[in-house]
C-alpha cells in the first residue's frame, strides 16, 4: 500500500515544534534522528487506532461467547483496558489534528502549560503518591501470602493488575506535581 509522503506543514501553533521534534524550539533533534513530523504522528496513531478496534471487537466477542466465568472476567479487564486506551488515542489524535488544520476538536489530549495550582495542591499530591506508595507495599504483601493459591484463584492476576495500576497512579501523580515546576511553559489562555 503506497502512502503520501509525510511532510511538515506550516506552523499554525506555537507548540508545533515542540510536539514534532519532542523538545523545545530552537533545540535541534540528535545527530542522526530525524524529527517525526505531526502528519507522520497522526498516521502512526491512526493505524494503532483501527487495530485496537479490531481488537476491541475480539475482545467483546469473547467476553460475550465465553461459557466460563475465568475467561468472561479477564477478557474483561482486557476489553475495559483496550477501550480507554483508544479514548485516549483518539484524544491523541484529536490534539494532533487541531494542530494540524487549525479546528479545534474534543476531546482531546490538553497541552501541557504552566499551571497555578489551588493552595495545598502539592502537599495533597504528595500525601496521594504516599497513599499510592502504600497500597503497592500492601499488594505485594498480600500477593506473598496468597502465593499458595496460585492454581485455583485468579487473586494473584488481579493483584498484578492493582500493582500495574498503582504504579501507573503513582507515574501520573509524578506528572501532577511537575506541572506547577514548569518555569519555561507559558498560561494559555482560557
Amino acid at each position: 500500500m503506497k502512502t503520501a509522503p509525510m511532510t511538515t506543514t506550516s506552523v499554525r501553533h506555537p507548540l508545533r515544534a515542540v510536539l514534532e521534534h519532542g523538545r523545545e524550539p530552537g533545540h535541534e533533534p540528535p545527530v542522526g534522528a530525524a524529527p517525526i513530523t505531526d502528519r507522520a504522528v497522526m498516521h502512526i496513531v491512526e493505524a494503532h487506532l483501527a487495530s485496537e478496534r479490531d481488537m476491541i471487537a475480539q475482545y467483546r466477542s469473547i467476553v460475550r461467547d465465553a461459557h466460563d466465568a475465568p475467561v468472561r472476567f479477564l477478557a474483561g479487564l482486557i476489553l475495559s483496558d483496550e477501550e480507554r486506551h483508544h479514548a485516549l488515542l483518539g484524544q491523541m489524535l484529536n490534539q494532533y489534528r487541531t494542530i494540524d488544520d487549525g479546528v479545534e476538536r474534543a476531546p482531546r489530549v490538553p497541552y501541557r502549560t504552566a499551571i497555578e495550582p489551588p493552595r495545598g495542591f502539592t502537599e495533597l499530591v504528595r500525601t496521594m503518591r504516599k497513599r499510592e506508595r502504600d497500597d503497592l507495599r500492601d499488594f505485594r504483601r498480600l500477593r506473598r501470602l496468597l502465593r499458595h493459591q496460585r492454581v485455583n484463584s485468579l487473586n494473584l492476576v488481579v493483584l498484578d493488575v492493582l500493582m500495574a495500576d498503582t504504579r501507573k497512579h503513582m507515574r501520573l501523580l509524578r506528572a501532577l506535581e511537575r506541572l506547577p515546576r514548569s518555569p519555561r511553559l507559558r498560561r494559555r489562555p482560557a
